[in-house]
């Protein structure tokens, strides 16, 4: 219970102190996705304190979606985000963080420029847990300095449009369900076979000028989408 503080000599009471010390051990990466936690008892017992303040503490970390309780088995952490995204605008990364301590990363795992085409893979991770991967393959010219020196968010639409030299004013987006592949699921941190989305997307500039197009996955167990048409 490494994770755990208390301090009986503050006027904060016991269960938001227990609450907030586990919230502030996932934020850090002490407690991973799946860890699981003490039983009230246990914790009451180590503190020495009634049982009512961890049972509070966990109920109200259930509520927030932090933690999961299953009978018989246990508490378990949900370090792992899950997020919601409106299908029509996906590619704004506003959309992954709905919380503010939130930490969102993409970086360019993969770049090929020998033929026609520009191949590029960029992954992105949301509080260091893999949240999708994209393959972009542009048809238009692609500034390579720019690209090579990119820094940051590189799955939304300021990216696309810093590296090429049309903006994108259309997207044309296909929904396909999947099942994971042996790479998917080592890129995305699942199982094989478990279901992903894959979206494949074709960008177009203001005058229908094709720019390409991207295939982008996320595990549908955690990035779930919805319309709002």
């Amino acid at each position: 219970m490494h994770y755990l503080s208390l301090n009986k000599k503050s006027s904060q009471p016991y269960y938001q102190q227990i609450e907030q010390s586990i919230e502030m051990a996932i934020y850090q990466g002490l407690l991973k996705h799946g860890d699981r936690l003490a039983t009230v008892s246990e914790v009451a017992q180590f503190f020495n304190v009634s049982v009512m303040a961890p049972r509070k503490a966990y109920e109200l970390l259930e509520q927030k979606n932090r933690v999961t309780s299953i009978k018989g088995k246990g508490t378990f952490v949900n370090a792992r985000p899950t997020v919601v995204i409106p299908l029509d605008t996906f590619y704004k990364t506003e959309h992954l963080l709905p919380d503010k301590n939130w930490q969102l990363k993409s970086y360019i795992s993969y770049i090929d420029q020998e033929r026609e085409t520009t191949e590029v893979h960029v992954h992105t991770h949301l509080n260091d847990y893999p949240v999708s991967y994209h393959v972009y393959q542009f048809s238009v010219p692609v500034d390579q300095t720019r690209l090579k020196m990119h820094q940051g968010n590189v799955i939304d639409l300021d990216f696309i449009n810093t590296i090429a030299p049309i903006d994108v004013t259309t997207l044309e987006t296909d929904f396909l369900a999947k099942s994971a592949s042996p790479i998917d699921a080592q890129i995305l941190h699942i199982e094989p076979g478990d279901p992903i989305i894959r979206l494949t997307t074709k960008m177009y500039g203001p005058n229908h000028e094709f720019i390409g197009e991207s295939d982008n996955y996320f595990p549908s167990d955690y990035v779930h989408f919805e319309s709002r048409q």
